[in-house]
């Protein structure tokens, strides 16, 4: 290998990782926890099988959804940010929010149009 190569090989490397910093920065998500660090004993309901299917990502380009439920401290939030962190190195955008808040973005942005229809409806 001679010296270009390997300089541009770095150049690569670099990039691709201020690229992934990019993104983990805006995702939002609120820690950085890989599926290697959840521990399945703790919580033996999670389907190993599922979990391993989701990280394929193939519900990305099948553009369906998927919905973590249950009550706190069964590890919702680490598999999300696991699939979140699995995408980001896959080179896909990804942006976490908890389910609170997105209620409260939505219902503040349908209040807010509704405004902004009435008055758009007034000044005709």
């Amino acid at each position: 290998m001679n010296l270009l190569d390997h300089l541009l090989g770095e150049e690569v490397k670099n990039l691709k990782s201020r690229n992934i910093e990019y993104a983990m920065r805006y995702s939002g998500i609120p820690f950085r926890k890989t599926i290697e660090q959840l521990d399945f004993s703790f919580q033996p309901s999670i389907d190993r099988n599922t979990i391993n299917e989701l990280l394929t990502l193939r519900f990305i380009r099948n553009k369906e959804n998927v919905v973590f439920l249950g009550p706190p401290g069964v590890c919702k939030t680490h598999l999300s940010v696991a699939i979140a962190m699995q995408a980001i190195y896959s080179g896909i955008m990804t942006y976490y929010i908890p389910a609170i808040k997105l209620v409260r973005v939505l219902m503040e942005d349908f209040s807010e149009m509704r405004l902004n229809y009435r008055l758009s409806t007034y000044s005709k």
